[in-house]
């Protein structure tokens, strides 16, 4: 097996690597922007890991986002929780099986040196996933539904259930309008108080906190979010948060009120929100995954095809040990595995 070195490096650092690395596979999730929405929002650390190969050319760097939890520490690329479906190592393109195995055994002996928990994420099934599992770790799958928006507008349209259409024809003869906007922090307080009601009729309490949602407030302005809101008559009714992942577009959040839910406001702003991905040169719209049958129903009236992330985790002993006590959900604030 060829030998790598795996060592620490500064933000500075991975950036310029970045830069100098030519791969293919850079998403959101690997900009510092998006970085800093979760260092901001979740008060998690992120830390960078550099991957060298013969005479110290970089063949690999990886983002990890880090959460010390009573005793244990916690460390992923991404981390679930934090709305960040996937992420690991950004490879030199052309990078032989032997060397990317060596890349991810040294990334593992590394992190293994002081963290209790270990996850990767990546979108689909990477090179570099049955790696982790001949290394200890267990497999998931999170499944979500993307939709094929190259053919265009009308095509689009076509391939949505009877359900979609006559939603969205509903909440247009309601009189309902959606726009794009700015958000400001009046807007993500007005988003974040329907947000926290929706759940609340549920039983349940709102799973991120407002510090994240406010972050969106910046990165909206590169252009990496976009935020819409549904009114009736002046009065807002419902509102929808969408990432831009180069060619896809992310459904990240939505929510109505009880009239936005009467007049079908989620479901025309689904279709603004495609028809502003086809403007934007976007190839595929990503629901935002599936998990909650009564959502679920709702998604798949727009049509698209099933499509699962994967997720693998590593567990210290020490760990294992404690996970069934709960002790590593004990501080206030941990939010539980298997959301987003």
């Amino acid at each position: 097996m060829t030998v790598i070195k795996s060592e620490w490096i500064t933000r500075e650092q991975y950036q310029e690597t970045l830069s100098n690395l030519e791969t293919p596979d850079t998403t959101i999730y690997h900009r510092l922007q998006w970085l800093d929405v979760l260092v901001n929002g979740f008060g998690a650390e992120i830390c960078f890991i550099c991957s060298l190969g013969a005479d110290d050319v970089a063949l690999a760097v990886t983002p990890f986002i880090c959460k010390r939890k009573g005793p244990f520490r916690l460390i992923g690329s991404p981390l679930r929780g934090m709305h960040t479906e996937f992420a690991g190592p950004l490879l030199r393109k052309g990078l032989a099986p032997e060397k990317l195995a060596s890349v991810m055994t040294g990334l593992h002996q590394l992190l293994v040196k002081k963290n209790h928990y270990i996850e990767w994420g990546s979108k689909g099934e990477e090179s570099w996933g049955h790696i982790l599992t001949f290394l200890g770790y267990s497999k998931s799958l999170r499944s979500t539904l993307l939709i094929d928006l190259s053919s265009g507008e009308e095509v689009v349209w076509a391939s949505f259930e009877g359900r979609a259409r006559n939603m969205i024809r509903k909440a247009e003869k309601a009189g309902v309008e959606v726009r794009i906007i700015q958000p400001d922090d009046q807007w993500i307080i007005g988003y974040y108080e329907m947000l926290v009601k929706t759940f609340a009729h549920q039983g349940l309490v709102a799973p991120h906190p407002l510090a994240f949602y406010r972050q969106l407030i910046e990165i909206s302005t590169t252009g990496l979010a976009r935020c819409m809101v549904a009114e009736v008559d002046g009065k807002v009714i419902g509102g929808s948060i969408f990432l831009i992942d180069d060619k896809r577009m992310l459904y990240l959040s939505g929510v109505a009120n009880k009239l936005g839910m009467t007049l079908a406001a989620s479901s025309l702003l689904q279709w603004h929100a495609i028809k502003e991905a086809i403007r934007l040169g976007v190839t595929q719209y990503d629901m935002g995954g599936m998990g909650i049958p009564s959502i679920d129903k709702f998604k798949r009236s727009f049509g698209g095809h099933d499509f699962s992330h994967s997720r693998w985790v590593y567990r210290s002993s020490l760990f294992k040990i404690a996970e069934p006590m709960g002790l590593w959900a004990a501080q206030k604030g941990w939010i539980k595995f298997g959301e987003k």
